[in-house]
């Protein structure tokens, strides 16, 4: 069994919460781009998801895993990483929202492309979802960078 916390495929995306964003005053570049255009994407991505890392942060090993495998199950399921805005994928420059036809599509784009600059030496894989469990304890969820720290598991279903 994959044990997975959904919060570890959210937190690869905390540079694109609107809190973070505007923290960093870099907010209005970001929601000036559109995320349909592999090219702006692509450079969201490199720009703020590659290397805005904080330097001081060594992910280790496990994290990588745990953030990996809730990002592999994400896709496999068609399911968002985080609740972060995706401009040109959840609406125009206005907030606008589009079609969920629209939303749907261009959001597996994003995230496949996504994946791709994450983990570039490990082709994506759909997850075998039968295998997946989702673990809730607190620092399981929280700190999946110290597998020492975890304790005992808590499991919620699906």
């Amino acid at each position: 069994m994959i044990d997975i916390s959904l919060n570890h495929a959210s937190m690869i995306m905390t540079p694109f919460e609107e809190e973070f964003a505007e923290h960093y005053q870099y907010n209005e570049e970001l929601y000036a781009l559109n995320f349909t255009d592999k090219e702006q994407a692509l450079y969201a991505i490199k720009k703020w998801l590659l290397h805005n890392r904080n330097p001081h942060f060594k992910e280790t090993e496990s994290g990588l895993r745990q953030k990996k495998e809730a990002c592999r199950y994400c896709l496999t399921k068609e399911r968002a990483w985080a609740n972060v805005w995706l401009p040109g994928i959840d609406g125009d420059a206005k907030f606008k929202p589009y079609s969920m036809e629209h939303w749907k599509r261009e959001m597996l784009k994003f995230y496949f492309l996504l994946w791709s600059e994450l983990f570039p030496d490990d082709p994506y894989k759909p997850a075998d979802i039968d295998q997946y469990r989702q673990r809730v304890d607190l620092n399981f969820v929280s700190f999946p960078n110290m597998p020492e720290t975890w304790g005992q598991p808590e499991y919620k279903p699906w």
